[in-house]
């Protein structure tokens, strides 16, 4: 019986940031072209949400996604499905707020499909960008 020797890859720090950034920059790409097109289509526009809201709201949860994730590569194997299954989980439910109590009347209509857009894109695009896991030597 032989024994392959496993190697864990870990993303460096730096690979996980560059990871987050590139991921919350197309996030915030496709949430804002999303959001104007809802606004061209439904003529709702809220004060609250402009170019500058949506991506800082992208790219700053993905940066800090990109860092949690790249701690939980270094302390599980499987950390890609444990990342992307806790923020699809986190995703869904941070749009709850807006229905429960909504700012104005529709703005969750608005804003959850930007949260669902922002974090389906970056819970795909960061384990992509940054690998992780054990290989065989």
């Amino acid at each position: 019986m032989t024994q392959t020797a496993q190697t864990t890859t870990v993303p460096a720090i730096p690979t996980a940031l560059r990871a987050g950034l590139i991921a919350g920059v197309v996030a915030a790409i496709v949430a804002n072209a999303w959001y104007y097109a809802s606004v061209a289509v439904t003529g709702r526009a809220y004060e609250e949400l402009n170019l500058l809201s949506i991506t800082v709201t992208a790219i700053l949860p993905a940066l800090i996604g990109a860092l949690l994730y790249q701690r939980l590569a270094r302390r599980v194997t499987n950390a890609t499905l444990i990342f992307r299954a806790v923020g699809v989980t986190f995703a869904v439910l941070s749009t709850l707020p807006q229905f429960i109590q909504p700012l104005h009347e529709g703005f969750a209509l608005a804003t959850a499909p930007l949260h669902i857009i922002v974090g389906v894109i970056v819970v795909w695009l960061i384990p992509l960008l940054a690998p992780s896991g054990r290989h065989a030597k």
